[in-house]
């Protein structure tokens, strides 16, 4: 059994819906926290709202305190936008996730961002999940976004929270699993040239974006594919838990580049 902890700013939002998140997908088998270095008097409403559509109740979740104890309890340490704040204890794992705070973000918006990307996989783990594990074999692939899940982008925080929180559930997939033969990992493209980004009016902002990047153009539906032919095949057995990143470079150089247009 490993013991997770959940930090960000003020346990009102991110770090509350990650722990209440990994609890459902532990079931038991893994122990969570949140706290945050400043934390507020509630949890956010909006987050509470949204957690409500899926079956979580955080109403009654206080926001909670960091202390070196919560630090000292943990295996692992996820912090969110604090992590100069967090206690360091050797020997402990800290991972960081940029996790933009939904707190304030239009509903609708935070909902439908939530709903595709985190709920959507976790429902359909759900589905996939015990099949799997009956057979001892099996491979879970997402779509994630180098928007969000490896860089910040200016105006998209509940596209890039979606995404990031999408990435941490499929490593949590990943690792878990492994041992009863399921593996788990995620794609994290740049732009791609589909229908989609056409008709959202996308299409100029990205290639404007792209001229900037190491391979300067968008790319192709099929260098994607392949990417997921190739995680879904016998040839990738050795990997769980990861993430392929194709976005021709661009997130190798946060700063030049800007991708706030770009999907």
């Amino acid at each position: 059994m490993a013991n997770a902890l959940f930090v960000c700013l003020h346990n009102a939002g991110r770090s509350q819906m990650s722990q209440a998140l990994f609890e459902r997908a532990a079931e038991g088998r893994h122990g969570a926290r949140s706290a945050g270095t400043t934390p507020g008097e509630h949890v956010h409403p909006e987050v509470v709202e949204v957690m409500l559509e899926v079956g979580i109740d955080l109403a009654d979740r206080v926001p909670h305190e960091l202390t070196e104890d919560d630090a000292r309890w943990a295996d692992v340490v996820v912090t969110m936008g604090c992590g100069d704040e967090c206690p360091y204890v050797p020997g402990k794992r800290y991972v960081d996730w940029d996790l933009p705070d939904p707190r304030g973000r239009p509903l609708d918006e935070v909902r439908r961002q939530y709903e595709t990307n985190v709920f959507g996989l976790i429902r359909m783990c759900q589905l996939v999940l015990p099949g799997m594990r009956e057979h001892r074999q099996g491979s879970i692939i997402a779509i994630s976004s180098s928007v969000g899940g490896e860089m910040a982008a200016p105006d998209f925080a509940p596209y890039q929270a979606a995404k990031s929180g999408l990435t941490a559930l499929i490593k949590h997939t990943g690792g878990t699993f492994a041992a009863e033969g399921v593996r788990a990992n995620a794609i994290h493209p740049g732009p791609i040239r589909t229908p989609a980004l056409e008709e959202n009016g996308f299409t100029a902002g990205a290639e404007a974006a792209a001229a900037g990047f190491p391979i300067p153009r968008v790319s192709e539906p099929d260098e994607i594919a392949w990417a997921a032919v190739y995680l879904g095949s016998d040839e990738s057995t050795y990997m769980t838990a990861s993430k392929m990143v194709i976005d021709g470079g661009s997130s190798s150089f946060l700063g030049a580049v800007d991708q706030s247009g770009s999907r």
